[in-house]
């Protein structure tokens, strides 16, 4: 539930998507289109439900070892909403070649929750091992799943469609894991927008 949370969380923040691809009829492989990509960058929102600021959150990327990157996302509430439900959520994600995912740790306070939940992946086994840590009960999950070599958590994903350039009517496939299911997602390229923010107009391209 936590992770889920902070991944629709983080779909709303971050507007991104992908990074590699497998092939399926009528769908492409990935071409990196954005060589400038990633790179070190802080970006902040003010999360709004009903007119209210309801939220902030900060996404942080940082060069690691090597071919690695980290990606910092931190969500926490603001105003009356932390008066109804105080949510204080850390994220952070590493991840190496394509942007395929290596490891993510998420601590959620939700309320009267507190979980910690980590995951690691093995590209070499084609496995990643799921750790979840209930700081409030002091009950703990594993889980093991099987999976393709570059498998991506939802942030991973999200930051890699940055990445590549797939054209409207074109769609492209790839697997994504919260470290308890496996699921192929479909990613389909709708329309060129120009989008305005800030007074500020940006050239995007409307995913689904």
């Amino acid at each position: 539930m936590y992770r889920y949370r902070l991944q629709q969380a983080a779909l709303t923040v971050i507007a991104s998507l992908l990074a590699a691809s497998w092939p399926a009829p009528a769908q492409r492989m990935l071409q990196i289109a954005n060589t400038n990509f990633p790179c070190a960058e802080k970006l902040s929102y003010r999360v709004e439900w009903h007119g209210i600021t309801a939220g902030l959150a900060t996404v942080s990327i940082a060069k690691g070892k090597a071919d690695e990157w980290q990606t910092t996302l931190d969500l926490q509430s603001a105003g009356m909403v932390s008066r109804l439900y105080n949510i204080r959520d850390k994220y952070k994600l590493t991840t190496g070649a394509k942007s395929c995912s290596d490891s993510s740790e998420l601590e959620a306070e939700e309320g009267k929750h507190h979980k910690y939940e980590k995951l690691n992946f093995d590209a070499t086994h084609r496995k990643v091992d799921y750790y979840e840590h209930d700081l409030v009960k002091n009950q703990e999950v594993r889980k093991e799943l099987d999976t393709p070599a570059c498998t991506f958590e939802i942030v991973g994903a999200l930051g890699a469609l940055r990445t590549i350039n797939l054209d409207p009517g074109k769609s492209i496939n790839i697997p994504v894991t919260d470290g308890k299911k496996l699921a192929t997602v479909r990613i389909d390229s709708q329309a060129k927008e120009n989008v305005s923010v800030g007074g500020k107009n940006y050239a995007t391209t409307r995913y689904e």
